[in-house]
């Protein structure tokens, strides 16, 4: 998925610009022009209420490679990769797994992992 791609899905699932631009590393121009040229050639993108998003929660910002590399995971899932990285990291919270994921000294000490 391209970088306008993304962009388009995001607004399509009623982001804010400002979000996307955000979330994305891009200026918020950039990410308004896109939109406008998206919008031109037919794009179906609805009107943005302002601060939909980090009203209700707040953002974690991820590396864009992390970002992209979610993107298949998260269309075969009928989500953004927004909403995958968020799905994600309550699932681990939530099941406790941190410790699991992370396989860091922080939850068994220097040395390696106990089995």
């Amino acid at each position: 998925m391209s970088e306008s791609e993304l962009l388009v899905s995001l607004a399509m699932r009623k982001y804010a610009p400002r979000e996307i631009a955000a979330q994305m590393g891009l200026d918020g121009r950039d990410v308004h022009d896109q939109l406008k040229a998206a919008r031109n050639r037919g794009a179906d993108i609805p009107p943005f209420e302002p601060g939909l998003w980090t009203r209700n929660r707040p953002m974690v910002p991820i590396d864009m490679d992390v970002w992209r590399a979610l993107a298949p995971y998260a269309q075969l899932r009928g989500l953004t990769p927004n909403e995958l990285g968020t799905l994600i990291l309550e699932t681990v919270v939530r099941e406790d797994l941190v410790d699991a994921v992370l396989d860091d000294e922080v939850a068994h000490g220097p040395g390696p992992a106990p089995v």
